[in-house]
């Protein structure tokens, strides 16, 4: 329908999170043009498709933003384990994660395009 195209998925990364009292999921969802942009500044060059090599680069990303995120929320009293990520490609992409806890969806806005963040957790631990 209308508006889902922002949302669309090409490629994503995904972690598993576990705590003492949830767990769940976070994906971070690129359209290709928007993650070929992404990893062409990273890398320095010029990417004109997704490659093998490339897609380590959708779990680097993510890996950065949940390191950060688990740091402020430990401080806070959070007990949130190290996680690795996993990428998926659009072909298997039938976000596994999504649940009927309900699904938070953080879409984002950059100069160079928009991704977005899917977040899943249920009550509990893993």
């Amino acid at each position: 329908g209308p508006g889902t195209d922002s949302f669309r998925t090409d490629i994503a990364g995904m972690i598993g999170i576990t705590s003492p009292v949830f767990s769940g999921s976070i994906a971070i969802c690129f359209p290709e043009a928007m993650f070929l942009l992404l990893m062409s500044r990273m890398l320095g060059e010029p990417c004109p498709e997704i490659t093998k090599d490339m897609e380590d680069g959708a779990g680097e990303i993510l890996n950065m933003i949940y390191g950060h995120a688990k740091k402020v929320l430990n401080e806070k009293g959070f007990s949130f384990e190290k996680a690795i990520p996993t990428v998926v490609r659009a072909a298997d992409l039938k976000l596994s994660h999504m649940n009927d806890q309900g699904t938070i969806l953080l879409p984002f806005r950059a100069e160079e395009g928009t991704f977005h963040m899917e977040i899943s957790v249920r009550q509990g631990p893993g």
